[in-house]
């Protein structure tokens, strides 16, 4: 396994190094970082957190929450209902023994003395009775003046909402410090929430009981009485990236986590509990919640939830239709998501810390270098953008997953843009660089081929004058050596090499633009390279041996044997090459083995190879000196991955040998 590791290490060391060389993916990081920190995330965070929590599976029913909706009719001015009727409506839920009562309805200076005090005496009488009051400015609402103190602690709970940048409210209270003239803040009244209040009379049946947290007692927990066990809420942080910069967050506010379906609550119409139909034990245990409906105008609060709380045939033919929910419902989401984690294990929201959000964050943009830095030798980036669609699909179903199960929101916008960027970016800077380098490469290729164009042309102009006019040139040379010169001869000779000089040039054009071997420029004789390969072989040797050479003067036996052999894999410049090699050959043996008697000449196929073979009885190699004939011979060599061989027999005479592979696939010749 460790080597593994090691392997790994090493790749990923090698994958920074590379990438170290273009820092803009490292900038990148740094950017996205610095603009989380300036809050600049903050509202696109939260909208995917929105989004994600809309588009979550349904879920059934709450069993713990009911919902009581007593009808008022704003339309005939009947702004608020009276104590009394709201008295009668308590003491028919309280008869049916709920666990606890939530008065979600504000009630202002009494219209009649006698109804508020039997309002006030259900308070006093029923500590399962929850009342609701708005602490915070600028229209605080506080409690019946007739409650009692005592009471006014223990059973009243704010219901004050806070709103998002984009005027959302994704939090809710379970707790706050209300402001008094003390400036020690610590001696500020705590007053906890509506919905914990309803939370916390429910779960004391259920044996859970509200305590601090023993680590952080700013951290609310409800621990069972009997072992001991502890749910606790989450506590929301001003680092949060969703929230950062905004200066509402206060400890303790968690984040809504709302049930999702069309059916959450039970709801009953308060004319329905006067029904002698109904059946009030229904409503025995159970945590009840009673509003106002505010039909047919209800003021609903913008919320990520979909509000089902009113539903009337009516609906469908509204021009404006109803958005959120109503502030009863919100209380509903708020004190069942308390509950639901308690007894069900049912997952609030909670945020990782600032430090370790920063680190996805980091991690991903990293993670988006790395896919943009793999396969940078490929010829295409359909990997890096596969892998990379895969990586974003991977965090997004992680981070949805997370939330769902566990609760837990991951900065996913950040940190899916960031691997976006950081791959797409790299993607393309790699692309880019294969793409410079590819073009360097073609402009090299085409500089190396334009060389051996040069080399070519050079080899080419070499043959032609070293195979006419210096064949030509050397008779001359040779003739006034030995004493013979003939002025008759002479005349005839320069007048040859005159026109072979001129020659040169219209002969390397037609061999340019025609597959032709000129064998003899004095004579205008042409061989076809598009002919059997064997078949020209055998008339360059007849050419040659046509020529007045003082080695072939001698000759008495003669032999020349060439086998047909397949060359589609010999190009054009390749048979021309071979062709001259030939003639070279030949002709050699006519300038230097002056006396020969015997010249043997084959080519044959043996085991996928072919081979030329020049033998004589001459006089042998006489001089260790390599001329130009013999240098083209080893190039030949090397561009056919031949061999090339001329040796000095001890009986006297010489062998020039050339071999090649027939195959379309040369390998060296050893």
């Amino acid at each position: 396994m460790l080597p593994i590791v090691n392997y790994t290490l090493k790749e990923l060391k090698a994958v920074f190094d590379k990438s170290w060389e273009w820092r803009i993916g490292y900038f990148l990081i740094g950017g996205f970082i610095l603009a989380r920190w300036l809050g600049l995330f903050s509202s696109l965070e939260l909208i995917t957190l929105d989004f994600f929590l809309r588009h979550r599976p349904p879920e059934p029913q709450d069993e713990h929450v009911v919902i009581v909706l007593i009808e008022t009719d704003i339309l005939q001015n009947s702004e608020n209902i009276s104590d009394g009727q709201i008295a009668d409506l308590l003491e028919r839920i309280l008869s049916a023994d709920p666990a606890v009562v939530g008065l979600n309805i504000f009630r202002g200076q009494p219209n009649n003395q006698v109804d508020r005090l039997r309002l006030v005496e259900l308070f006093e009488t029923h500590e399962n009775l929850i009342g609701a009051e708005k602490a915070f400015p600028p229209d605080p609402i506080l409690p019946m003046e007739e409650v009692s103190k005592e009471v006014v602690q223990e059973q009243f709970g704010i219901n004050d909402h806070f709103f998002d940048q984009d005027g959302r409210i994704r939090r809710v209270v379970v707790g706050a410090y209300l402001a008094d003239n003390n400036k020690d803040k610590s001696d500020n009244e705590l007053k906890f929430s509506f919905s914990l209040r309803v939370a916390e009379k429910y779960l004391e049946k259920h044996q859970f009981i509200l305590d601090n947290h023993a680590d952080d007692p700013e951290i609310p927990i409800f621990k069972n009485s009997k072992t001991d066990q502890y749910i606790k809420l989450p506590k929301l942080n001003q680092t949060f990236g969703g929230y950062i910069r905004n200066q509402d967050i206060a400890p303790l506010q968690i984040l809504l986590n709302f049930r999702v379906g069309k059916n959450n609550f039970e709801v009953i119409r308060s004319s329905d509990l006067q029904n002698e139909d109904f059946k009030i034990e229904n409503l025995t245990d159970k945590a009840i919640i009673v509003g106002g409906d505010e039909a047919p105008f209800p003021q609903f609060l913008p919320v990520a939830a979909s509000s089902n709380l009113i539903e009337t045939s009516e609906d469908s033919n509204l021009v404006l239709r109803r958005f959120g929910i109503t502030g009863t419902e919100l209380e509903a989401h708020a004190a069942s998501q308390i509950i639901n984690k308690t007894l069900h294990g049912r997952p609030l929201i909670e945020s990782i810390h600032l430090l370790t959000e920063d680190l996805l964050v980091i991690l991903t943009g990293l993670g988006g270098i790395l896919i943009g830095s793999v396969y940078r030798k490929k010829r295409t980036t359909l990997w890096n953008i596969v892998l990379l669609v895969l990586a974003i699909i991977l965090l997004l179903i992680a981070s949805y997953l997370l939330l769902y199960y566990f609760g837990i929101w991951l900065p996913i916008l950040p940190a899916s843009s960031l691997l976006a960027v950081t791959g797409i970016a790299y993607i393309a800077f790699y692309q880019s660089e294969r793409l410079a380098l590819e073009k360097a490469r073609k402009l090299e290729e085409e500089a190396h081929k334009l060389l051996e164009e040069r080399r070519k042309v050079t080899d080419r102009i070499f043959n032609s004058i070293h195979a006419g006019p210096l064949q030509t040139l050397a008779g001359v040379l040779r003739s006034v050596k030995d004493g013979k010169l003939n002025q008759t001869n002479l005349i005839t000779d320069l007048k040859a090499l005159n026109k072979e000089i001129r020659n040169i040039g219209e002969n390397l054009r037609q061999e340019a633009i025609e597959d032709v071997y000129l064998a003899d420029s004095r004579r205008d004789i042409r061989l076809e390279l598009t002919h059997p390969m064997h078949e020209v072989f055998y008339e360059i040797y007849n050419l040659c041996l046509q020529r007045e050479l003082p080695g072939f003067q001698k000759i008495r036996v003669r032999s020349a044997v060439f086998e047909p052999f397949d060359c589609q894999s010999l190009k054009l410049e390749d048979k021309r090459e071979l062709c001259w090699f030939l003639q070279e050959s030949l002709e050699n043996v006519g300038k230097h083995a002056t006396g020969t008697t015997r010249l043997l000449v084959t080519g044959k196929v043996r085991e996928d190879c072919y081979t030329l073979r020049i033998e004589d009885n001459g006089p042998g190699l006489t001089s260790p000196h390599m001329g130009e004939g013999t240098k083209f011979f080893y190039r030949l060599e090397d561009t056919l991955k031949g061999r090339f061989s001329r040796i000095s027999k001890p009986e006297g005479g010489t062998i020039c040998k050339l071999t090649w592979s027939l195959s379309n696939k040369r390998s060296a010749l050893f």
